[in-house]
């Protein structure tokens, strides 16, 4: 049981730490420690992405974008806003993990399609 919800999840958490992490380290950076650091993670979470698309993690094209959408955002973030303080964030992951988390449950309960 326990196996089989990582496998079916496993890379939708990962997501979620590096996405809470990121926020957390960037509390303690000044703006161009934001930028570098949100511009390596940002690289480094659409390597592992595309690594998790090639093995087939994700259940469609609307579940890829959903998870690419959280990586777009650490972008944006370490780019365009420049001041990052208080835990708002948090907001944001936990709508994110509703609305990715659903889409994501839904498709997996979904009957497979007949060939």
């Amino acid at each position: 049981m326990i196996i089989r919800f990582w496998q079916h999840w496993n890379y939708s958490l990962v997501l979620l730490a590096a996405y809470l992490g990121t926020f957390h380290l960037w509390l303690h950076l000044g703006t161009g420690g934001v930028v570098a650091s949100g511009l390596a993670i940002t690289l480094v979470l659409g390597v592992i992405s595309l690594v998790a698309a090639m093995q087939g993690y994700f259940a469609n094209r609307v579940d890829f974008i959903a998870h690419s959408v959280v990586i777009l955002d650490i972008l944006l973030e370490s780019t365009v806003v420049s001041l990052h303080e208080g835990y708002s964030f948090y907001g944001c992951a936990i709508a994110f993990a509703i609305v990715i988390g659903a889409y994501r449950s839904w498709c997996l309960h979904q009957p497979a399609p007949i060939a």
